[in-house]
């Protein structure tokens, strides 16, 4: 459990937004591409009290449930702006970056996603308790 974070699934990630915004003279365009990396994994502190029970040669191990652990995908240094004319507010910029997060969290957190995760988390919890010495090891998540 003081591990904490475990990471499954690491999702490199990119995302193109655009805008437009018409003024009275001309219309001002942004069109940026945002990257960034999506981990998904459990975190043991939100674990149950017995998450694991060993009992003779049978290790009963439930896990709290995958989950993205970094809530800040996009790394700044990485985004590109693809296309820009007029003046873009540090307001509207703002609105592109947060749906920006917001779609990759979405693409993140897709059911295959956590699927494929859950696949990683209970083959590495299997194979570190069967060096452990257990011959039968059952892992599930917590709903």
């Amino acid at each position: 459990k003081e591990v904490s974070e475990w990471e499954f699934l690491t999702l490199q990630m990119e995302e193109f937004v655009d805008t437009t915004i018409s003024k009275k003279l001309s219309d001002c365009q942004s069109v940026k591409i945002y990257s960034g990396t999506a981990k998904l994994g459990i975190n043991t502190q939100k674990a149950g009290k017995n998450w694991i029970v060993c009992e003779g040669e049978k290790a009963t191990i439930t896990l709290p449930a995958i989950e993205l652990l970094d809530k800040n995908i996009i790394d700044d240094t990485k985004t590109r702006t693809f296309y820009e004319n007029g003046t873009i507010s540090a307001s509207v910029k703002e609105k592109m970056f947060q749906s920006a997060k917001r779609k990759m969290k979405a693409t993140a957190t897709q059911k295959e996603n956590i699927k494929a995760a859950e696949e990683n988390a209970k083959e590495e919890f299997k194979n570190i308790f069967t060096a452990l010495g257990y011959k039968t090891v059952k892992v599930s998540f917590k709903q």
